[in-house]
Order: structure tokens, then sequence, then C-alpha cells
């Protein structure tokens, strides 16, 4: 789930980057800064950062359903078996 979590929000990660690093006038608006990116490194500079993005993203993705399912064991409402 860290790498989905990491595949759908990097393009706007990057946009996002983009657009703070910018330089007032830089861009005409958010499709402009779409297009730009898109001509410049194609598809995939939507991407750039992804494998840091992940190593961040990805253990903490996973130590929450940890804790989660931890925390559902010992203090949660566990649904019991129906006696029917």
């Amino acid at each position: 789930s860290g790498a989905i979590a990491t595949t759908m929000t990097q393009p706007m990660d990057v946009l996002k980057t983009r657009a703070m690093n910018a330089k007032p006038g830089e861009f005409a608006g958010p499709w402009d800064m779409i297009k730009s990116t898109a001509r410049s490194g194609g598809p995939l500079a939507f991407y750039k950062g992804y494998v840091p993005a992940f190593v961040r993203l990805g253990p903490h993705t996973i130590f929450t359903f940890i804790f989660l399912e931890q925390l559902k064991k010992h203090f949660g409402v566990v649904p019991q078996p129906s006696n029917s």
C-alpha cells in the first residue's frame, strides 16, 4: 500500500515542488506548469524522486497498519462469530 500511495501522490508532489520553486511569472498557470513538466521530461518527469518518497512513505504505511492491527487486537472491538 506504500507503493500505491507513493504512485498516486508523486505527480502532485512534483508539481507542488515546481510551483514552490518557480520564479514569479515563470508559469502562466497550473496547466502551463503541467505541460512544461511533461515537455521537459516526458511522463516520467512526474515521478522524479519516487524512490526517496517511497523509502519515506513505505515503512510509515507498513508500521501504521501493524500498529493499527495490534491496537485493534488489544483495545478494539473484535467481532465474535455468530452462533447461528
